[in-house]
């Protein structure tokens, strides 16, 4: 998975990017990001506005403690402002997994990514 994930990436380099996580728990679960002067990349997780059912407390601890910072006023996604290193495409591919199993709680066989 990580391998698809980084693959879309480096095809998008310098652009922006979407992908979409397809599983039987939830709806709506997406990626998105896109780069900043200077090469950072800064990246979005979905949240409750798209996410069916809704996300509980648990899911969004999961989250916090991957280091997505909450939805606020005017961003309405968990967000993350990569610096360069967690910018390189690999990191950015561990990052969108770990987030899959860690703060959506998906297991692994029960969702797949669509780039």
């Amino acid at each position: 998975m990580e391998s698809t994930i980084f693959e879309y990436l480096a095809s998008r380099k310098g652009k922006q990017f979407t992908i979409e996580s397809l599983s039987n728990v939830y709806t709506g679960i997406y990626f998105q990001g896109y780069s900043e002067p200077g090469g950072y990349i800064t990246v979005e997780a979905a949240s409750n506005i798209s996410v069916k059912p809704p996300l509980d407390a648990d899911n969004r601890k999961g989250l916090i403690k991957i280091g997505w910072e909450p939805p606020s006023d005017g961003l309405p996604n968990f967000i993350k402002f990569l610096d360069l290193k967690e910018s390189e495409n690999a990191e950015i591919a561990k990052l969108f997994v770990e987030t899959l199993q860690d703060g959506y709680k998906l297991e692994i066989g029960t969702f797949k990514v669509e780039v």
